[in-house]
């Protein structure tokens, strides 16, 4: 048998079996569909072996043939399959995907929004962080050291940059916003264990950076963008929950407790969620339920109807008196179930009274959980699983988000102000 033939063999192989096993996961296709499609493999091999002897390949990029891979026939079906929450993961991809979520990461640490040139996000403790960069703002241009300065008008032309200069170590960004060309930022390219949290009190910034160990360390400065709270108030940034996120926030959290803050003002905006383990373990510190350890903060329901009901330890701290929430549109999946807990727990029990303020009418309205299963070549495929409902079994909130009408604002400023203003009130 020709090299050939055993690759197209092992192609149709996988491809057969993959469609079986992925229609068969597929909660919304009935048992008429598998059976149809069990009956079926003989077309199925007959058109793989139409790709693989006559079919000719464009790739929409270059504009020139090429052959499938494995990793395309895969990702194909997933992509034509399944939600746009499952996903195949090369071995490549996987080990990537893998080390971020341990909060491992390796660049400059800025997030754009799709098909925009907005940072919605800078990394803590990234070389973007530490330089500066701020959120919020337009990439305006960038250039690599000693040459010349780029301008972008589209993502597309970020992107590419990046990829011609992939090699490249620094680099100088130029952000700004409409009104002006950017100021510029230089940074350099590295290694470094992503921050989740930041805080603010009315003095001083906290973050976490990369310590002598090469552990990260709570570190304090005096910020020139301070926000204005009052003397008994903190402002918490929670970024998403994933990595050292649990860890990090339950030590900034004491941090500004021991530092006679009883109120906290907890920022969720774009955060788009991650781990459930480590939501629950950041709930623990936010939820009072009067001791009960049997509390559960979020339950799962899978295809098969079972239900899973996952409980935190108790590590709430008394000295925290009130809390107001900070959510968006982007405001996802995790930090949902948190803001649901809040809200549930929150009529109960009047110890944390929480309230939430929207920039916007709504959160995202991420209500299903997937799960990562590791493959035989090295990579993994995430598919989803199961519904997230509140701890009132009932409440799922996929499609709708998480609504309020009396604290609805414009912008994130605004969102603030509101939370000092209801704040005051406690």
């Amino acid at each position: 048998m020709t090299e050939n033939n055993k690759n197209t063999n092992k192609k149709r192989k996988i491809l057969i079996s993959l469609i079986l096993a992925l229609i068969i996961l597929v909660s919304f296709w009935g048992g008429f569909w598998v059976s149809c499609l069990a009956r079926s493999n003989k077309t199925t091999s007959q058109i793989l072996d139409f790709i693989d002897s006559v079919g000719y390949i464009i790739d929409p990029e270059t504009g020139e043939a090429r052959e499938f891979t494995e990793d395309d026939y895969i990702k194909a079906i997933t992509n034509g399959l399944l939600d746009d929450y499952s996903v195949y993961y090369s071995p490549e991809e996987f080990e990537e995907m893998k080390s971020q979520s341990e909060g491992s990461y390796d660049g400059l640490g800025f997030l754009t929004y799709s098909n925009s040139l907005q940072i919605y996000r800078v990394i803590g403790n990234s070389p973007c962080d530490i330089a500066g960069v701020p959120a919020g703002q337009r990439i305006k241009g960038a250039k690599v050291q000693g040459g010349n300065r780029v301008s972008f008008s589209s993502v597309e032309q970020l992107n590419a940059f990046f990829e011609e200069h992939k090699d490249e170590q620094n680099f100088s960004l130029y952000v700004g916003d409409a009104t002006y060309n950017g100021l510029e930022y230089k940074v350099t390219k590295a290694k470094y264990e992503a921050s989740y949290v930041t805080a603010y009190d009315n003095k001083t910034k906290y973050c976490f950076r990369t310590g002598t160990n090469g552990k990260l360390q709570l570190v304090s400065k005096t910020d020139l963008k301070m926000i204005e709270l009052a003397y008994d108030t903190a402002y918490i940034k929670l970024d998403l929950f994933e990595g050292g996120a649990a860890k990090q926030f339950g030590q900034m959290l004491k941090h500004v407790l021991d530092q006679g803050k009883n109120k906290i003002i907890l920022d969720l905006i774009d955060n788009g969620g991650g781990q459930l383990d480590i939501m629950i373990e950041i709930a623990s510190h936010l939820i009072y339920n009067d001791g009960n350890r049997r509390s559960a903060i979020v339950c799962t329901e899978e295809k098969t109807g079972n239900k899973t009901y996952y409980t935190p330890r108790n590590n709430f701290d008394q000295r925290l008196k009130h809390i107001t929430v900070l959510a968006n549109h982007n405001t996802a999946s995790a930090s949902e179930c948190l803001i649901g807990a809040m809200i549930y727990y929150g009529d109960c029990f009047s110890r944390v009274k929480d309230d939430l303020v929207l920039v916007g009418y709504r959160t995202y309205g991420k209500g299903i959980m997937q799960t990562t299963y590791l493959l035989d070549n090295g990579g993994a495929f995430t598919i989803t699983t199961g519904k997230l409902y509140w701890p009132d079994e009932k409440t799922c909130i996929h499609g709708e988000g998480i609504k309020v009408y009396d604290t609805v604002v414009s912008s994130k400023d605004a969102a603030i102000s509101k939370a000092v203003e209801i704040l005051a009130e406690k």
